[in-house]
């Protein structure tokens, strides 16, 4: 989220550093979002604006968070504070309860093209801007951390899975999620061209061992069960 607010906005240094007082944020820790996070937010929208006509929370990505953190969320989105707006941000809306989706207004938004993500990132190679999937923050993990793409290319060789599926185990949070993000929407990119079902599964495996990073599992017996089950 750090670094991707336009300059013609004219709030963008205090949105781009987090630091404006009537905008809150719950970001995935450990790609989590929990209940404490939740309700930190929840107890200052209940403030009045302190510059702004309006107070803007931004839950991102809204898929992460924990059962109990949604429905800590219930009450206020059946009922939010005056002049507040809640913005739930997702790319997989139907992970969310059904209890939260029905409490919101849904705004599908389009894929930015690969012209405004040049704009936005100041990133003009072709090859990460498409690995990218039109998200800026991928973009720029990339950009950022070249050896990701690599390490992906090389869980899919099972000669290099072993000693790749070790690097991928001493990644951070953050970083096993983007190469495991990127090994399924390869597959599904493979998948949808070659209308194989068997890589569609995989793509399916490989998002749901995503969701269950940072709760201990390790990786790389999960990954090889996934990849190369044939080994």
């Amino acid at each position: 989220m750090r670094g991707i607010i336009p300059p013609k906005l004219g709030v963008e240094k205090h949105l781009n550093e987090l630091s404006h007082p009537d905008f809150y944020c719950a970001l995935a820790e450990k790609s989590e979002i929990k209940i404490d996070q939740i309700r930190t937010i929840l107890s200052s929208i209940s403030l009045k604006p302190a510059l702004s006509s309006a107070k803007v929370a931004l839950i991102y990505p809204a898929d992460n968070m924990n059962v109990f953190a949604q429905n800590a969320l219930l009450k206020t989105l059946e009922e939010p504070p005056k002049d507040s707006y809640i913005i739930l941000v997702s790319n997989n809306p139907e992970s969310l309860l059904k209890t939260v989706r029905s409490r919101l207004f849904e705004v599908r938004c389009p894929p930015l093209s690969d012209e405004e993500l040049s704009a936005l990132t100041g990133i003009s190679d072709s090859g990460l801007i498409n690995k990218s999937r039109a998200s800026a923050l991928l973009l720029k993990k990339l950009k950022e951390k070249p050896a990701l793409l690599e390490l992906v290319k090389n869980l899919n060789d099972p000669v290099k899975f072993y000693k790749s599926s070790q690097e991928l185990e001493k990644l951070d949070i953050d970083e096993q999620s983007t190469v495991l993000t990127l090994l399924s929407q390869s597959f599904n990119e493979k998948a949808i061209k070659t209308k194989n079902i068997e890589l569609t599964k995989k793509a399916q495996a490989i998002t749901e061992l995503l969701a269950n990073l940072g709760k201990g599992l390790k990786i790389g017996p999960q990954l090889a069960l996934i990849l190369h089950p044939e080994g």
